[in-house]
């Protein structure tokens, strides 16, 4: 169990947790569990007597391998719940964040079971859920967050009763089966058989730079139990099938996404009424497990299910390898359907919790190897969430730190101390949850994706020499006449036609009599100007290296 001194600590952004469910009654087991540690055991000793034995018997040795939290076989649903600090995750979605949670290993090793908790019920076509059946101490991680989920929400409704914020949780429901997405909540497809069409279509968002599913149902949550109930529907739609490793096995990748909308009031002298508004996802996962082709070599329907899971999972496998190398390499992404929607999840953008889930059984030594090391290359992954911020307010923000540095210009150029009060009157305006969008601080989506901690400044050209701290504002302005004549002769002599298409259609302002487009515009030709001068100095510097090259 979790100690208070560790609940205080901050939430990593990627934790691998690893669970090894109990062993039944006709299997021995191959594992030892520590804290935080993993054993597997090694069965016999080396053979040296020829050639031929070590080619027919395959040496196991012993493994260890060291993860942040493991759960034994006598862990109960609570706790794992309680140790992967579910509490904090979804406090961070709360605040803005991604999260997901998913569940990967072979089948059989209790996915299902830790993600849903439900008892299933063998029949001949396909196994059946028996969700009131099911004792509430059995529950796995998707029920308890959900509950967690509105309990957090209601809380912070609480905590600003002066000005409460309003959140908005819409619940969506899909599943890949054969790399065919089929929206669990929408009963129709289902009628006809799953199969039979080409299922629903995967889209790029450019504007919120993510992928997803056109025409997928999003139903708005009120409470727990409505996203319980909607939950339960989809869950009753699943395709699962009797194998023979497992009497309930899931045959697609079901994911559930919660979309949380948090709209703050904005504090601020002028912005009374403003809102700032912040989305945020809850992924929760629950992957179909690997397994070996050649043991449903005698259906075809297995069989070809097991080549489709087996392909995307080793997709996801290539695209874990290639973000904990932490190098600039192409991550295949887009390969997998799977991948593609799990794109914000594993990518380092938000915070992610990775369950390795293992059977302790003998024959399983392989598997549970192959799983062990997997986990292992995910927890190199080195990620840094990001608020997701809404696209009109992100641009906000931006235009306000690009007004903010034609001030610092004005002021350097003109040698003033202080703005003229037309241009003072711009509150900086704050919002609930703590994102300022007057003068904000946090980076903009390219500074993000370049992992840049600290925004680029703008180059500012020196001041000249006749100009002073101590200047007046009227001889600054006399000093600049000249200048604004000049921008007032470029306005004239350019096209008006040209120039009133590059303005949007709600504004019809005369350019000539607006100073802050000018100045905007002498702020653009500084920094092309200096841009220019940097291509010229390294020019200069490769051509004297080279030169110091062919001398030598």
């Amino acid at each position: 169990m979790t100690t208070p001194e560790d609940q205080e600590q901050s939430l990593p952004p990627v934790q691998v947790v690893v669970r090894v469910r109990p062993c039944f009654d006709d299997e021995t087991s191959c594992l030892s569990c520590g804290s935080g540690l993993v054993r597997l055991n090694g069965e016999g000793e080396e053979l040296k007597d020829s050639i031929a034995d070590r080619d027919c018997r395959r040496v196991r040795r012993p493994q260890e391998f060291r993860f942040s939290t493991v759960f034994g076989p006598s862990s109960n649903q609570e706790e794992v719940f309680s140790d992967l600090q579910m509490e904090q995750l979804i406090s961070k979605v709360v605040e803005g964040y991604h999260a997901t949670v998913f569940a990967y290993g072979q089948t059989g090793s209790g996915k299902t079971y830790t993600m849903e908790g439900y008892q299933y019920r063998a029949q001949a076509d396909s196994p059946q859920v028996c969700i009131d059946e099911t004792a509430p101490e059995r529950l796995g991680v998707i029920p308890r967050a959900l509950r967690q989920l509105f309990a957090k929400i209601e809380h912070s409704e609480e905590s600003t009763e002066d000005r409460p914020d309003s959140f908005s949780v819409r619940i969506s429901f899909l599943q890949i089966y054969q790399e065919k997405i089929y929206d669990l909540l929408n009963p129709a497809p289902f009628l006809q058989g799953v199969g039979t069409d080409e299922g629903l279509r995967l889209r790029w968002d450019a504007v919120r730079d993510c992928f997803f599913v056109e025409n997928l149902f999003e139903y708005q949550c009120a409470s727990a139990d409505d996203a319980l109930r909607y939950y339960h529907a989809g869950v009753q739609r699943k395709q699962m099938a009797s194998t023979a490793m497992n009497i309930a096995s899931s045959r697609s990748h079901s994911v559930l996404i919660l979309s949380l909308l948090r709209r703050s009031q904005l504090l601020g002298e002028g912005v009374e009424g403003g809102i700032a508004e912040v989305t945020s996802n809850l992924t929760l996962v629950d992957l179909a497990g690997s397994e070996k082709a050649a043991a449903n070599e005698n259906n075809a329907e297995r069989f070809k299910e097991a080549v489709n899971i087996n392909q995307s999972l080793f997709v996801l496998r290539r695209v874990i390898t290639a973000l904990s190398r932490n190098a600039d390499e192409h991550v295949p992404y887009r390969e997998s359907k799977l991948t593609s929607l799990l794109q914000h999840a594993i990518g380092g953008k938000g915070f992610m919790i990775m369950l390795a889930c293992l059977a302790p059984a003998d024959k399983y030594y392989e598997d549970n190897l192959s799983t062990l090391q997997y986990a292992a290359q995910a927890a190199l992954i080195r990620g840094e969430p990001v608020i997701n911020l809404d696209p009109k307010d992100r641009l906000i923000a931006e235009l306000t730190q690009q007004l903010h540095a034609a001030h610092d210009y004005i002021l350097q150029q003109m040698g003033l101390k202080e703005l003229p009060e037309e241009l003072q009157q711009i509150p900086s305006t704050k919002g609930r949850n703590g994102l300022s969008i007057g003068r904000c601080s946090f980076p903009s989506r390219r500074d993000q994706d370049r992992g840049q901690k600290e925004r680029r400044r703008i180059p500012i050209p020196r001041p000249r020499p006749d100009s002073t701290r101590d200047t007046t504002p009227a001889d600054a302005f006399q000093k600049s006449a000249s200048t604004s004549e000049l921008c007032q002769e470029t306005s004239q002599s350019a096209d008006p036609e040209r120039r009133r298409k590059r303005l949007p259609r709600t504004y019809s302002w005369d350019t000539r009599r607006d100073p802050r487009l000018q100045l905007e515009k002498q702020l653009k030709e500084a920094e092309a100007e200096t841009q220019q001068l940097e291509e010229q100095l390294q020019e200069a510097l490769r051509r004297r290296h080279s030169a110091k090259s062919f001398r030598l």
